[in-house]
């Protein structure tokens, strides 16, 4: 009996162990799958991770384009137009108020979506224009009446891949306002960005727990100021209902909240500011910069720092450090760049980057970048709005040969970046754009004839401010009932070819043909006079 017992307890000791050991050889087994599986998931695990605003959105990786540099690094190419549905923007080609396919150019409009406007006028902020091969993105605020484009220079000029333009990361940032961090090693690359809509709604939410004492609301009086944020600053509204500035990281006051109204300027990250219904300029320290003196200030060139200041009811222009480029003593500068924006005019204070329109004594006259007077201030006006109809516009520049409409006497002509005038004789009473089968042309009419101003300057052998050999200009007409036809057109180009020359408005293009003709006017002249 104590035998059996001994085998049965014997029996179950080995049961035992043999069950230990099936479990130990199990837990191995689980332990090394779940090493392997790990190993696997490593391998197989996405190395390639973009967030946008916290959201994965990995597929941005599949429109980057990659250039290796000199040093080793890549550099970051974006595809403007796709890009802009991740950030909040609508992309289009052509430019921004001019209806075309243009592929060497795009645009892209910042919307709300949070409303539900995406489609609408309502929706819209901002928008940016991008060139083939330019590095300047101009860029309109479109929550503000009048507003000047601003232009922003970036290191690279816009490229382009298979049709599309692209851009690098800086011209991304500074035209879609978002934070964009591309960091690449040996086992991953990110993409990290975020959009400003959303920074403004996280510090929103900070200011809303007291996180910056004093503090009532976040201040988006204007959209530039949301902007600041990229420089880690919050343009904010205090208790006692004034505007300051602070860190945003902080909470360290940069601007005391005493002013009664602040904009960001984003290019320069500096503040305009107004306190007691005076203006003046402030650094992101907090330095004055200018002076608060002025009844008005307003930028209008980013270019070169300028700012139209008024005092007195008179105008006159400054830098961003208070020095008087033009004296104030104007009765205005500039002009309204909305009325001219089928024209392509950009800026109504800065013409070709050089002319500075300046009404003084009743009379329009201009001044260059520097301060210095062109020409005689003898113009009853600058520009041409006067026709109004279907795909008619006012016209105040021509690009391609940087003249400018002036009008004198009630007639306009042209007159050149260096203040000569003398291109045709003043005898229009009216010129402007039409709009007509996908094609810009520009008129000009004198005694109800209608005249192609393009043709009639290749006529007189006018060249373009390139002086290259140009295409020339469409000459068909529009089928409308205009004084102007196919067959009459012609004709009247070259009476205006002959009676500008044979007055001596058009010196430089004068030919062997013109002068023989005008010498055989002044022979018989001369015979019946003797």
């Amino acid at each position: 009996m104590q035998l059996y017992d001994q085998n049965k307890t014997k029996n179950q000791y080995t049961k035992t162990n043999k069950i230990l050991m099936a479990l130990i050889i199990i837990t191995i087994l689980i332990i090394m799958l779940i090493i392997v599986i790990m190993i696997i998931l490593y391998k197989n695990a996405d190395k390639k991770v973009a967030l946008v605003n916290g959201e994965s959105k990995n597929e941005i990786f599949d429109l980057l384009k990659l250039e290796q540099k000199e040093d080793g690094e890549y550099e970051v190419w974006v595809p403007i137009k796709q890009i802009a549905s991740y950030l909040g923007y609508n992309g289009y080609n052509g430019e921004y108020n001019s209806v075309t396919e243009d592929k060497n150019k795009c645009y892209v409009i910042s919307v709300d979506k949070e409303e539900g406007q995406e489609n609408t006028k309502e929706g819209e902020k901002e928008v940016a224009n991008f060139e083939l091969d330019s590095n300047i993105i101009s860029k309109l605020d479109l929550t503000e009446s009048n507003s000047e484009y601003e232009f922003c220079e970036v290191q690279d000029k816009i490229k382009q891949f298979d049709g599309e333009l692209y851009t690098t990361i800086e011209g991304i940032e500074k035209a879609c306002n978002v934070s964009f961090k591309y960091d690449k090693d040996k086992d991953k690359e990110q993409i990290t960005i975020y959009t400003q809509e959303y920074l403004v709604d996280f510090y929103k939410d900070a200011i809303q727990q007291k996180k910056y004492s004093g503090c009532k609301e976040l201040d988006t009086t204007y959209f530039a100021n949301e902007k600041a944020i990229f420089e880690n600053m919050l343009v904010i509204k205090s208790d006692n209902e004034k505007y300051g500035v602070v860190n945003a990281n902080t909470g360290e006051v940069i601007l005391e909240s005493k002013y009664d109204q602040i904009k960001y300027l984003q290019f320069n990250s500096t503040f305009l500011v107004s306190s007691n219904k005076k203006y003046s300029i402030v650094s992101s320290t907090g330095k004055t910069l200018v002076n608060p003196e002025y009844d008005e200030l307003k930028l209008m060139d980013s270019k070169n720092n300028y700012y139209v200041a008024k005092k007195n009811n008179l105008y006159g222009v400054i830098d961003g450090k208070g020095k008087e480029i033009i004296y104030i003593e104007n009765r205005q500068i500039g002009l309204d760049s909305s009325i001219y924006q089928k024209n392509g005019v950009k800026s109504g204070y800065i013409l070709f980057d050089k002319l500075i329109p300046v009404l003084k004594n009743k009379k329009w006259g201009f001044y260059d970048i520097k301060g210095n007077k062109i020409g005689q201030f003898k113009y009853d006006g600058i520009g041409c709005n006067d026709e109004n109809g279907n795909s008619i516009y006012g016209l105040l520049v021509l690009e391609d040969y940087n003249f400018v409409v002036v009008k004198y006497n009630n007639k306009y002509s042209f007159i050149t970046e260096d203040g000569k005038d003398d291109i045709l004789p003043f005898k229009f009473d009216t010129m402007y754009i039409k709009v007509w089968g996908g094609q810009t042309k520009y008129y000009m009419k004198s005694d109800e004839k209608q005249y192609n101003i393009l043709r009639t300057l290749e006529s007189m052998e006018i060249k373009k401010k390139d002086s290259k050999d140009t295409e020339v200009f469409e000459t068909v007409d529009d089928n409308e009932n205009t004084t102007a036809t196919n067959n009459t057109s012609n004709s009247n180009t070259n009476e205006l070819s002959n009676e500008s020359t044979s007055s001596n408005s058009v010196t430089k293009s004068n030919n062997s043909n013109n002068n023989e003709k005008n010498n055989q006017t002044t022979n018989k002249n001369s015979s019946k006079t003797n």
